[in-house]
């Protein structure tokens, strides 16, 4: 009787247990390369707007995010992945304001400004070169004057700079920026429109000087 019992109990509990887990785990197994797919578009599409919007929320992002002053070790920030969105201007007496991008392809322009990848970061000591469309996001460049401010802000820090001039140059004209130079210099460009002319091969060049804003150090102490 009791060996009756137990064959009844393993034939309509125990191995429809089995078969039921097994199911489970080839289901899981089968599904396992889906969840990486879906975890990697995820991250790819939204990890760039979390940090941003961390940053203007004032929150901590990598160790030095919404400072304006004192200084960041380099080590302790991410350097941007080319077509990673890694800040923002803003000049809102010309009504720009738009996110940024390392690298400057035609698919980054399409999304915003771009930054020549030669160039340094903020706070970094060097020359920064970004573009952008003037029928786009700097469709305002041409209205900048001396004086104005702009905000860079990014994932771990903001910055302001002063403009200093404007200049119109061709735009196979090499002297209009200097990335080998150590002085922080922020330079917008874009294409020049003359009237009756459309499009040309001139470009508007903005210069602006860092007046605020953290600087970056090579394994120097957080202020």
């Amino acid at each position: 009787m009791n060996w009756f019992r137990l064959q009844k109990t393993l034939r309509y509990v125990y191995i429809p247990l089995i078969y039921i887990m097994l199911g489970v785990g080839a289901v899981y197994l089968a599904l396992t390369p889906v969840f990486g797919y879906i975890t990697t578009f995820t991250n790819l599409f939204f990890s760039n707007s979390a940090k941003l919007e961390e940053t203007l929320t004032g929150a901590v992002v990598d160790g030095g995010n919404g400072r304006n002053e004192g200084s960041i070790d380099l080590a302790d920030i991410h350097w941007p992945d080319y077509g990673e969105e890694y800040g923002k201007l803003e000049c809102s007496r010309i009504g720009i304001d738009v996110p940024v991008y390392w690298g400057d392809s035609n698919q980054v322009l399409r999304s915003g400004a771009g930054t020549f990848i030669g160039s340094g970061l903020p706070g970094d000591q060097g020359t920064m070169l970004i573009s952008a469309h003037n029928t786009t996001f700097f469709a305002t460049l041409d209205q900048i004057q001396p004086g104005d401010i702009v905000t860079f802000t990014t994932t771990y820090g903001v910055y302001e700079y002063q403009i200093t001039e404007t200049k119109v140059l061709h735009k196979n004209d090499y002297s209009a920026f200097d990335l080998l130079q150590e002085r922080e210099q922020l330079v917008l460009y874009t294409c020049y429109h003359i009237p009756g002319q459309g499009v040309t091969s001139y470009r508007l060049y903005v210069y602006g000087d860092r007046i605020s804003g953290p600087d970056l150090v090579d394994g120097g102490a957080v202020q």
